[in-house]
């Protein structure tokens, strides 16, 4: 496959281990971030990078180098702290209308927050009941992406894992021991993205999650034991929803044979 121009709308948490397995296989990576201080690190580690106010309501204007590239992956993060979360899916929009049209050139970082919060399987082509704004104003910012003339991807991303120590920096007592978690680690989704890259047949939306649901409680241990440390506390009381992602769609229809445990034994990130 032939080099190409890579936008990277957002460099952090993803974008940034991204932007240096895509320079590894040869792509030329641009890359957009939020702060000046960001696209400065990003610089120091021989990443292509400027920084630019995404704000919707605001004019915003992205760099000639952005606007040429062959595609675009954005991995701008729905942040919690939004006052008003139909901000992030007029955002969508907003890149749409700046960005070139281009078949295929699109893939959107959505989450699995977008589902509802209640006991069941949770599929891509599930009927949708909203019970947060926050999951309204998600499925918004992905149907944008997902109406442009893009023939676009959105991957529903699972929470994510940086490496075994994520388990070692959580809370003194948990909420809801026996409930099943819908986790995958980080350098995991990334080679994700990198294989759907190539995946030209396919446009739509994709649940990026771990093959195993195991409970907290599961989970938990197991790391505690791998990592020699206290098991955490729970909160027994809370109830435990049965709420499962599934990660079908991703194995069967692409074919994907990559990692995608959660017991990795002590590997982390890549």
């Amino acid at each position: 496959m032939p080099n190409k121009r890579i936008g990277l709308l957002g460099c952090g948490r993803l974008g940034r281990p991204l932007a240096h397995l895509l320079i590894k296989e040869g792509h030329d990576v641009y890359a957009l971030t939020q702060t000046p201080k960001s696209a400065q690190k990003l610089r120091q580690e021989g990443i292509w990078a400027l920084d630019c106010d995404l704000n919707p309501e605001c004019s915003i204007l992205l760099p000639a180098e952005i606007l040429a590239c062959d595609e675009w992956i954005i991995t701008i993060p729905f942040k919690r702290d939004l006052k008003d979360p139909y901000q992030y899916s007029r955002l969508m929009g907003y890149l749409c209308s700046l960005l070139p049209k281009k078949e295929g050139a699109i893939m959107m970082c959505s989450s699995t927050s977008v589902y509802p919060n209640r006991d069941g399987l949770m599929t891509e082509s599930m009927p949708f009941v909203f019970d947060s704004s926050r999951q309204e104003a998600l499925y918004q910012a992905e149907q944008v992406i997902l109406s442009s003339s893009y023939n676009a991807k959105v991957l529903r991303i699972g929470g994510l894992v940086s490496g075994p120590e994520f388990f070692a920096q959580s809370p003194s007592r948990l909420k809801s021991a026996d409930q099943p978690v819908n986790l995958i680690f980080r350098s995991d989704v990334v080679h994700v993205m990198a294989y759907l890259r190539t995946c030209h047949h396919f446009s739509g939306v994709l649940n990026v999650v771990a093959n195993e649901h195991p409970t907290r409680r599961e989970l938990y241990g197991y790391y505690a034991q791998l990592l020699g440390i206290m098991a955490p506390a729970f909160n027994e009381q809370l109830p435990a929803i049965q709420k499962i992602v599934s990660n079908e769609r991703l194995k069967k229809v692409l074919d994907y044979k990559g990692d995608l445990t959660l017991f990795k034994g002590g590997k982390g990130d890549d």
